[in-house]
């Protein structure tokens, strides 16, 4: 017995098929495909393959192009690359808009307000969509009923939340309700604020340095009051994920009985 055993295999009989066509220099069968590719029968795997072409080349490179990109350029060592230095007049051209971050805005305006509706009241309702941010001094919730010169209430008023996400569910949940639940002359109205960009004093500027760790601290304590699920990570996600709530599982008379 020969030490390198020949692993190829007798080659089907294709004959019957008219679509097949029979190669007598390399033994092999061969057929055109309805994609236009030729195949060939390898005997050692058993299967069909297509055969290499300069046709079926250029098919893959165009099913693989990319739009912008010359292939027939030679590659590039990375190391050959030069760095793009950008001039004062390419600098001076960027529009500074497109450069600048969108504030996010996490507070609504708040129109239809009662004369007599209080900060506490405000806020009983607005927690309903989310932590109401505190004053970083006073600790008070940031809700402000604007008054006219004489200190007569205006009817309307601010509420600033802690999470921008808050803000379309006040919108959602509050706009052309009742405040005081049953009244109809307390229908309010609720909307996005709007701001108007204002540059910071120096005082201002100064304070917001010196009060950094006040507001860390602050904003740390506020995040603790998020009941979200999809805000906790870590261990506690886990604990979260491994809890189960059973409801109408049995009435009160049920409970007694059994007792």
């Amino acid at each position: 017995m020969s030490s390198s055993a020949n692993t190829s295999k007798e080659a089907p009989d294709f004959s019957s098929d008219p679509r097949m066509k029979f190669d007598s220099e390399t033994n092999k069968w061969s057929y055109v495909g309805d994609d236009g590719v030729s195949y060939e029968y390898d005997t050692v795997l058993g299967a069909w393959f297509p055969m290499h072409s300069d046709e079926l080349i250029e098919q893959q490179q165009s099913a693989y192009a990319v739009k912008g990109v010359d292939e027939s350029e030679p590659a590039m060592n990375p190391k050959q690359k030069k760095k793009r230095v950008y001039t004062y007049e390419e600098t001076d051209k960027k529009d500074p808009k497109k450069q600048k971050r969108e504030p996010k805005i996490t507070s609504v305006y708040v129109t239809g307000v009662p004369p007599d509706a209080t900060m506490d009241e405000m806020k009983t309702v607005f927690s309903k969509c989310g932590v109401i941010m505190e004053d970083l001094d006073s600790g008070l919730p940031k809700i402000k009923i604007y008054h006219d010169k004489e200190g007569n209430p205006k009817g309307d008023a601010l509420v600033t939340y802690f999470k921008e996400e808050s803000v379309p569910l006040a919108i959602n949940l509050l706009d052309e309700s009742e405040l005081r639940l049953g009244d109809p002359k307390t229908v309010i109205k609720v909307q996005k604020a709007e701001f108007k960009e204002k540059e910071p004093s120096a005082d201002k500027k100064k304070n917001q340095s010196t009060n950094k760790n006040k507001t860390k601290k602050r904003l740390h304590q506020l995040q603790r009051k998020l009941d979200w699920v999809d805000e906790e990570s870590g261990k506690k996600a886990e604990k979260f994920n491994k809890i189960v709530i059973l409801k109408n599982m049995y009435t009160q008379e049920e409970l007694d009985v059994s007792v």
